[in-house]
């Protein structure tokens, strides 16, 4: 079956601007190799895996999805999806069908169960200009706990990236750190890192 076919059996031509098993789509660039290459069109890493038997609904979770959900969450442009990939990619009638976001009913979900961390209050940061170019950042610091301040240059796109990591002392108090954010504009945000909550 190539593009947004649903004949089970036979397949039907892609339309315009739907990938097939050897371009990403019609007119444009072929895949590495067909169906897809490791390392070329999706990362070599296997996320987590699953066996398909007949009809029916199921689900998958494991460390690594765990782990690519927290990478996008921090680096939004990351997030391209997960590739679906069979072991039998060379058997004979060994397809599967599985239902994309578009079907009615029947479509894939993304569930995310977490455990809220323990800090009493959210941090807030704070910023001062301390001289031309250079600003202190500052927020309060449960004991016990570890932060880590992101900055990114526009406020509603881009990929945070680590400016400190920051464990706060077996009191508490008051964490600072010293950015030098020169002449250009900085947006910056304080998280709890996971599993550090008290």
């Amino acid at each position: 079956m190539q593009g947004n076919a649903n004949d089970k059996d036979q397949g039907k031509p892609a339309a315009l601007g739907e990938s097939t098993w050897k371009l990403r789509g019609i007119g444009n660039a072929a895949w590495g190799s067909p169906g897809g290459k490791s390392g070329t069109d999706y990362q070599g890493a296997v996320s987590g895996k699953i066996s398909l038997g007949g009809e029916g609904d199921y689900s998958v979770s494991s460390a690594g999805l765990k782990a690519d959900v927290e990478t996008w969450l921090s680096n939004p442009a990351q997030n391209i999806g997960w590739i679906l990939i069979s072991d039998t990619e060379t058997t004979r009638q060994s397809t599967r069908r599985i239902a994309s976001r578009e079907r009615a009913t029947g479509a894939p979900q993304l569930t995310i169960e977490y455990t809220a961390g323990s800090v009493s209050v959210p941090p807030v940061l704070s910023a001062r200009a301390e001289s031309a170019g250079i600003v202190v950042l500052s927020f309060k610091a449960e004991s016990g706990v570890a932060y880590v301040v992101e900055g990114r240059s526009a406020l509603a796109t881009g990929d945070w990236s680590t400016a400190r990591v920051i464990n706060s002392k077996p009191t508490g108090g008051t964490a600072t750190m010293t950015e030098v954010a020169g002449d250009v504009s900085r947006f910056y945000r304080v998280r709890v890192l996971p599993g550090n909550s008290r």
